[in-house]
């Protein structure tokens, strides 16, 4: 591409656009891809913490997965990486992916995250302001979404025997209160938090300051993303956790 100044192939399967260069490779749905794009947004994930070998990932709101091979690649074989996804298309893409790549430390989550068990709703709305946002099953006019199953974080833990979370990246369109509200145990407690608000959105989903707030409650150290440039609106929003010595 020109804009990337290097080769990238991509092929129509049928369902899928698959996109590689060098050795990495893209599941999406949409017919041009950029990988710079996923390169600048990877520095806004590493920006406070950035993963090593061993480590225990989980990644939160994956939507298409272009960021899953460079986490799976920083836990190396003996960490585990879980993508947690609601969106069934999406799923079927990093399933995909990670048959395309013999991702083995990659565990796949088909369902929300939020603050119980229950079933919800997801919009699949073309809008950009309300795609991929969880709506409430009174909401049940919306037109279209899809039924998914949500579940708390602490039965993620639970039901996975998790014994230590190094990284959590959290992308889910406004509901990361939700999210949080779920992982009321605190055990094991989360190392490293990448949390994306987005009061930037129209109409805004003002999370931002519940998220700081939880954070300084449950002892972590804040930070925020910078850069040389000046912040896009949605970096402004971003917010990482640093657990304290204890």
């Amino acid at each position: 591409t020109l804009l990337y100044k290097r080769k990238v192939t991509s092929n129509f399967d049928g369902e899928d656009w698959i996109y590689k260069w060098n050795n990495s490779v893209v599941v999406t749905d949409q017919s041009y891809y950029n990988p710079r794009g996923m390169e600048e947004l990877m520095l806004v994930f590493f920006f406070d913490y950035e993963p090593t070998p061993n480590n225990i990932i989980f990644d939160i709101g994956v939507d298409n997965g272009y960021e899953i091979q460079t986490f799976c690649e920083k836990a190396g074989p003996q960490g585990k990486v879980y993508a947690i996804e609601p969106n069934p298309e999406c799923c079927r893409r990093l399933k995909k992916l990670q048959q395309i790549l013999n991702l083995d430390n990659l565990v796949i989550l088909e369902c929300a995250v939020g603050e119980n068990e229950k079933t919800m709703m997801l919009s699949n709305s073309t809008h950009s302001s309300i795609v991929g946002q969880i709506i409430d099953e009174d909401r049940s006019n919306h037109k279209e979404y899809f039924k998914v199953n949500q579940i708390s974080f602490d039965k993620i833990i639970q039901q996975y025997e998790i014994k230590k979370i190094d990284y959590v990246k959290v992308n889910i369109e406004g509901y990361e209160t939700n999210f949080l509200e779920g992982y009321k145990d605190l055990q094991p407690k989360v190392k490293n938090f990448c949390i994306g608000c987005h009061d930037f959105l129209s109409p805004p989903q003002k999370t931002f300051d519940t998220v700081k707030s939880w954070l300084i409650k449950n002892n972590y150290q804040i930070n925020f993303y910078k850069n040389d440039k000046k912040l896009e609106n949605w970096e402004k929003y971003y917010i990482y956790g640093k657990s304290k010595a204890e």
